[in-house]
């Protein structure tokens, strides 16, 4: 597997990483807390979730640019 490949499955890894802890603070997480704060915190939490979906399709994007980046360098064959 060149550095490429790795590069890609790796940057798939830490994507599924990031998709696990966007889906860890879900509605859910949050709905037994009532208090003051609880509105702003949960607005908070729902920024949050929306930056690290926009990082994991980031990270996703990447992986795809590095895996046709390693297509097309396979494909010219080794330097002379």
């Amino acid at each position: 597997m060149s550095g490429l490949h790795q590069l890609a499955h790796h940057l798939r890894a830490v994507a599924a990483r990031v998709e696990v802890r966007r889906a860890s603070l879900g509605p859910a997480s949050l709905a037994w807390w009532e208090g003051p704060g609880a509105d702003a915190h949960r607005e908070q939490v729902a920024v949050r979730r929306v930056a690290l979906a926009g990082l994991c399709d980031d990270l996703v994007e990447a992986a795809r640019e590095a895996e046709a980046l390693a297509v097309q360098l396979e494909a010219r064959g080794p330097a002379p």
